[in-house]
């Protein structure tokens, strides 16, 4: 099913512990760069026009752990419809996300890996989802990624090999139907934080709809 209008909304998933809508009591944490990166994305699609649903995982304490009982069978990715069934949180993401056009995923590299929350909702959410083709309005993903300065320097040891790039280009965007990804990784002691954000909000008007 097409959306010929283009008003299907834009989905912006985010994770990262120092979050200030995670902040319980007292004084909030001091924002990440994935907070920051947040803060421009939603504020360009917003600026488009689109509609945004958006969800910070750590913030909803999303639960990342599949279950046993949720793998009718050990060979299954995961099991037809039953993590929907089991966890409110996660069948409220799927519909959502099934009625998207876009979505906007921002976390940092760990170790050439998301956090383990983001890796969950990989698993519960948008892998049994693109696997099943449910996600006929889906097209367009903008994946950005934060990285230290030890992060980029330890990939320059390992002859600049990119774990986590492959994660997304390959588990990842080989299901995704329209083939339309892009992925920014974002140092961040970069020296222009402005010119860093200023691509970010170029992407994030591509995933809106707009051009490359």
């Amino acid at each position: 099913m097409s959306d010929p209008t283009g008003r299907a909304p834009v989905m912006v998933v985010l994770s990262h512990p120092r979050s200030l809508h995670a902040s319980g009591a007292g004084a909030p944490s001091p924002a990440s760069l994935v907070q920051t990166v947040a803060g421009r994305v939603t504020a360009a699609l917003g600026s488009s026009g689109a509609e945004l649903i958006i969800h910070d995982l750590y913030a909803e304490g999303f639960d990342p752990v599949l279950v046993s009982d949720q793998l009718p069978d050990v060979d299954d990715v995961v099991g037809e419809d039953t993590a929907e069934q089991v966890d409110p949180l996660v069948a409220r993401h799927a519909a959502e996300l099934a009625e998207a056009r876009a979505l906007v995923v921002i976390h940092p590299d760990w170790w050439g890996k998301p956090p383990a929350i983001m890796t969950g909702w990989l698993d519960r959410v948008l892998m049994p989802a693109l696997v099943r083709q449910r996600l006929p309005r889906l097209r367009r993903l903008l994946v950005i990624n934060t990285r230290t300065p030890d992060r980029t320097a330890s990939n320059h040891a390992a002859g600049d090999s990119d774990p986590l790039g492959m994660i997304w280009r390959e588990s990842v965007g080989r299901h995704l139907a329209s083939g339309q990804l892009e992925r920014m990784v974002l140092r961040t002691d970069a020296a222009d934080r402005e010119a860093l954000l200023s691509a970010v909000t170029r992407a994030s008007g591509w995933a809106a709809g707009g051009p490359r």
